[in-house]
């Protein structure tokens, strides 16, 4: 109920940001047609309806992850790459400020399509990279990183998460994957982020597993069947 209720209020915020938002672009955009463009002015507006746009695109990325899930919702082609690229520019300046170095490593062909659930794809790359993040708390040369990986004619699309951080405790790792388990303190963690994460990728086909190790990271592979055929 609570996380429902963040969502909701995540949407409800972003709704209010995007309507100050579109008077500021298009309004800047109306007084670009009458500046003339060698003035000092015209710089200026440019720049504006640059931030405007990038900050409107960050809301309609807010929208997209506060949408509830459906467990109903049909399996649909999604674009692997596209999710991460859009779950990545949500979170990178948050990850980035707490001095943490955030790497992306995608390919530059187009890769095949999967099927899953629109939407909730990017729930499970989100979770991925925030219990990442959280992993290296306090931990000098802090690094982590999201790769999307494909071979020729293959069967599954790659996406690895990794970090550098103290890694799981043995004891625990058979648990992780179980609801309302949890390592955070309360107040911080719900114990259902990677629980929803398995729930997804099974129901796209596919897979998540962990290797972890103490002091040598974590990297969570999640393999997700291609879409084959019409």
């Amino acid at each position: 109920a609570r996380l429902s209720a963040m969502g909701e209020l995540a949407a409800a915020v972003a709704h209010q940001v995007n309507n100050p938002l579109t008077t500021i672009v298009l309004d800047t955009e109306l007084m670009l047609l009458s500046e003339p463009a060698d003035s000092s002015r015209h710089e200026a507006l440019e720049a504006i309806v640059r931030a405007g746009k990038r900050a409107a695109s960050v809301v309609r990325r807010l929208l997209t992850t506060a949408r509830p899930s459906d467990a109903d919702a049909r399996l649909e082609p999604v674009d692997v790459v596209a999710t991460v690229e859009d779950v990545v520019a949500l979170v990178k300046g948050h990850i980035e400020r707490d001095r943490v170095r955030l790497h992306e490593t995608l390919p530059t062909e187009e890769l095949p399509l999967v099927m899953a659930p629109v939407g909730q794809l990017d729930d499970v790359w989100l979770n991925l990279l925030l219990n990442a993040h959280d992993a290296l708390h306090g931990c000098e040369g802090a690094e982590m990183g999201i790769e999307v990986n494909y071979k020729p004619n293959g069967d599954t699309v790659d996406v690895v998460v990794w970090d550098n951080g103290p890694g799981i405790p043995e004891a625990i790792v058979d648990e992780i994957f179980k609801p309302f388990f949890t390592t955070k303190p309360i107040g911080e963690g719900t114990g259902l982020g990677l629980h929803i994460c398995r729930q997804v990728v099974e129901r796209a086909g596919g897979r998540i597993e962990v290797k972890t190790a103490p002091h040598e990271g974590t990297r969570f592979l999640v393999q997700l069947p291609v879409k084959r055929g019409e």
